[in-house]
């Protein structure tokens, strides 16, 4: 299916005259997603078919009875995702753009029960479980004056993470180099 998605990308980009372009983006927020992807480029319009790694966790506390518990979850996820981005304009050599991202896969889970009384384990139990992935992100690039197709930009916006057993998610950033073929 992905094989499908990219030669129809491919094709398509032919027919437009479309600008080939690879980002590599690492994340900084509470999910650190980091991604690599190709696209193709038209006008102010970019479109990219991706693969984006995260980690994340949780903590939940509770009381049982008079002992206090907690409940640790540890996420890796690995997701395909799909970038659409729109530039608005330039100014003084950046470009600002919005940036749209959605994104299927899975993940490994692991919960880790503790009794807090006594800092012992009861139980650590690990699970896969299928992921999605939402982001909505405002960002400025620019593009080198040594080197004429490779630019640096910075994303920053909202995204939310469904590992099944817990979400996350909020307020999160990037910093990506994008080559143009």
């Amino acid at each position: 299916m992905r094989l499908l998605v990219l030669a129809t990308t491919a094709l398509l980009s032919a027919a437009v005259n479309a600008t080939p372009f690879v980002n590599a983006q690492i994340g900084v927020g509470s999910d650190k997603a980091n991604k690599i992807s190709f696209g193709y480029a038209v006008d102010k319009h970019a479109l990219s078919l991706g693969y984006m790694a995260t980690e994340s966790d949780s903590d939940k506390t509770y009381t049982q009875g008079t002992s206090p518990f907690s409940e640790h979850y540890e996420a890796e996820a690995q997701f395909a995702v799909l970038d659409y981005e729109y530039t608005l304009g330039s100014f003084d050599g950046f470009d600002m753009m919005i940036n749209a991202s959605f994104g299927l896969g899975n993940t490994d889970n692991k919960l880790i029960r503790t009794n807090m009384s006594s800092n012992e384990v009861i139980s650590t139990d690990k699970s896969d479980h299928s992921a999605t992935y939402y982001g909505l992100f405002f960002g400025v690039s620019r593009t080198f004056e040594s080197v004429d197709d490779l630019s640096i930009y910075g994303l920053v916006g909202v995204d939310s993470y469904d590992y099944e057993e817990f979400d996350s998610g909020g307020f999160s950033g990037s910093v990506g180099l994008r080559y143009r073929f």
